[in-house]
């Protein structure tokens, strides 16, 4: 899975303190955690464990740690695609070098700074999606580059339980395609009445 779901403590910062609840004597560690929700729903990276001991407190941190699926559903939507983008799209061999960086330079150049990307994972669904689709300017080819790109790291979320895959139900713009040369252009018989229409006025 992601590197960041691995559930790894980052001590950049750690106080040690002693309590006392209720009689009892306790050590308390404050430390830098995986990101998480508080009741009130506010985004916190840092919490305090309570314990008999140091070496407990550290245990409650790293079991705090170790759901990489919890700590995935706390996560920013556009958090977890850089990541995996960085750790997971890029080293892979299963798509070719230079479609991965076709994708990778769309979703970046297009998608990266959009407010979808603020999102948590668990409230990432088709509807807000295709909002972002729609309100691309960029060419059809890279709506459907990064289209790609979602579809490789959504099916991996649904895969680990972490979300739905909503790639399968949105509609992505259709490139233009261009002529080939020595094609014959069939027109329509509304093409073609407005041809005619637009030879008379330049006649009259």
């Amino acid at each position: 899975l992601l590197s960041m779901l691995r559930g790894r403590i980052q001590e950049k910062e750690s106080k040690k303190k002693e309590a006392k609840i209720n009689g009892q004597e306790y050590v308390t560690l404050h430390i830098k955690v995986r990101p998480y929700l508080d009741k009130n729903g506010n985004r916190k990276e840092y919490k305090t464990f309570y314990g008999k001991t140091l070496k407990e407190c550290k245990e409650k941190a790293d079991k705090f740690n170790a759901d990489d699926r919890i700590k995935a559903k706390e996560m920013f939507f556009g958090e977890l695609v850089e990541d995996y983008i960085k750790n997971t799209f890029l080293p892979s061999s299963k798509v070719k070098e230079r479609s991965k960086q076709r994708y990778v330079d769309a979703y970046n150049n297009n998608m990266a700074e959009h407010k979808v990307t603020k999102r948590l994972i668990t409230e990432i669904d088709y509807r807000c999606l295709q909002e972002a689709y729609n309100d691309m300017t960029c060419a059809a080819s890279s709506v459907d580059a990064i289209h790609k790109l979602l579809q490789h790291f959504c099916a991996l979320m649904e895969q680990e339980g972490i979300c739905k895959d909503p790639t399968k139900s949105l509609v992505v713009p259709k490139a233009d395609k261009k002529s080939k040369p020595g094609e014959i252009v069939v027109f329509t018989d509304e093409e073609l009445e407005a041809v005619k229409q637009y030879i008379n006025r330049r006649d009259v």
